[in-house]
């Protein structure tokens, strides 16, 4: 995934009262022998299209981070939900003292949040490459993920870079010497479009507590 990445330095004064933002867009891959995706694409013709639509935002600071959806129209509304769950987006996202808060939903339609400790354990690499001047080196790590259906382990591979030395990264994804710049798991990929350093007033929101 390729993106033009612009940096904005805002506000270099009042830095305590400040967070950083960065911008995501994310682009789905089609798993070709996949039943459940024919059937989903069959009966969403946008299926994996819609995701290409999507933006992420991502509050951080040297601590904690935000990630959520930014809202907008779409051009194919049917088709959004099942497109954010191709991309693994089911909601807020708050990571804050190694401990990961996710917003989920349950079948009643009530929200709740859903705490967990997650350690991909990274394996840093040698390997570096430029992404629109960003120097980035390449991490893999595993996420491991138990359900019903039993236990599943998805390989994921990011580039961060060590320049911008914040340890986050889009949806749950952390734990790295440097802000992620672009990070791919089978079936998606995200990767950052725009960067904004020092942004004056745009606070982390406390994690919601609700019950399920």
């Amino acid at each position: 995934m390729r993106t033009t990445i612009f940096i904005f330095f805002i506000s270099l004064i009042s830095i305590a009262q400040t967070s950083n933002e960065a911008i995501y867009k994310v682009i789905a891959t089609p798993k070709k022998e996949s039943k459940l995706e024919k059937m989903m694409l069959e009966m969403f013709p946008s299926y994996y299209t819609i995701s290409e639509e999507f933006e992420f935002s991502l509050l951080f600071t040297k601590q904690e981070s935000f990630f959520l959806e930014i809202p907008k129209l779409y051009s194919d509304e049917s088709a959004v939900e099942v497109g954010q769950l191709k991309v693994l987006y089911s909601g807020a996202t708050w990571i804050k003292n190694d401990t990961i808060y996710c917003e989920r939903e349950n079948e009643f339609s009530n929200k709740f949040i859903q705490k967990q400790k997650l350690n991909f354990d990274w394996k840093i690499t040698n390997e570096t490459k430029k992404i629109d001047g960003l120097n980035c080196v390449k991490a893999t790590g595993i996420r491991n993920v138990k359900n019903s259906k039993g236990e599943f382990s998805h390989h994921i591979t990011a580039w961060f870079c060590p320049q911008i030395p914040y340890p986050f990264g889009p949806l749950i994804y952390n734990g790295l010497p440097g802000l992620i710049i672009e990070v791919q798991e089978e079936g998606f990929t995200y990767g950052l479009s725009k960067l904004f350093m020092n942004v004056k007033n745009k606070k982390i929101p406390p994690i919601a507590v609700t019950n399920n």
